[in-house]
């Protein structure tokens, strides 16, 4: 009973992706060491009844995530729980451009994944993540700023689908996008064109509007609310080379960022 009564916490504090993946595991094993893994919980648990407990206990992490949206039938939640930032991205994203590393990466783009957990029953349906942006730079020479490029919101920024994973087999679609100033090589190149060898810091910012659409019955339509989510990169010029400046604004996050001062010629 203890070692029932332990899982069952262990359990109860797991993220809802992993619990979904280790109950899988364990109802429908399909490998070795998922068959290894089942025969290990019988050992640990050799009663039935307590068994079946603890793996609601473990399903019920996941559960709400695929229930159908009251009034929506077929849904996509898309959550800042769901946004993530660091590491790499995740085993079950099979996107073609994956494995990606996330978050702030050393070449001044800034990376994320964004999952999307079906509700209802998504098997076979046609899913597509659809975005929008609004996008500005600014370039530092001497002590003033001067904007070089604004791209007014709700600019078309669906470009391809080889940064998704739309399968969505295990309830889960993906998509990543890497945004920001690319540090050039040479490494002395401005980062926007054209090159001015005379700015000295780059300041970029973008903020998405994100939200997915499925074919259904065969037409399109939106399945889920839309995600708000920002990527803002300052560099700096350090002995004739740019890198992130760690002084100022470097940061990718869900929510909206305001992209231009009230006058335009300066950085928000």
């Amino acid at each position: 009973m203890v070692r029932a009564e332990l899982l069952e916490i262990m359990f109860a504090r797991m993220e809802h992706v992993a619990a979904e993946s280790l109950h899988g595991a364990l109802i429908k094993p399909e490998h070795p060491w998922e068959r290894r893994l089942k025969s290990r919980l019988a050992e640990l648990v050799p009663d039935g009844a307590t068994r079946r407990r603890v793996l609601a206990t473990l399903a019920g992490r996941f559960a709400a995530s695929h229930a159908a949206v009251p009034g929506k039938g077929l849904w996509v939640r898309l959550e800042a729980s769901a946004f993530k930032t660091s590491g790499t991205t995740t085993a079950g994203n099979d996107c073609a451009s994956c494995p990606e590393n996330l978050g702030l990466r050393a070449d001044g783009t800034n990376a994320m994944e964004l999952r999307g957990d079906i509700a209802g029953d998504g098997h076979g349906v046609a899913f597509d993540f659809k975005r929008t942006l609004e996008m500005a730079t600014w370039k530092q020479v001497g002590h003033s700023w001067k904007a070089t490029e604004h791209v007014p919101a709700g600019t078309d920024d669906d470009r391809t689908n080889t940064d998704e994973d739309l399968k969505g087999d295990d309830g889960h679609i993906y998509v990543i996008d890497p945004r920001g100033p690319l540090i050039q090589t040479p490494a002395s190149s401005d980062p926007f064109a054209p090159n001015d060898p005379a700015a000295t810091r780059v300041f970029y910012v973008a903020s998405f509007v994100e939200w997915v659409e499925a074919d259904v019955g065969g037409s399109h339509k939106r399945v889920s609310d839309e995600f708000e989510w920002h990527s803002a990169t300052t560099l700096r010029k350090v002995s004739g080379k740019w890198e992130r400046d760690p002084s100022a604004i470097n940061e990718i996050a869900p929510g909206a960022f305001p992209i231009m001062s009230p006058t335009g010629d300066l950085p928000p």
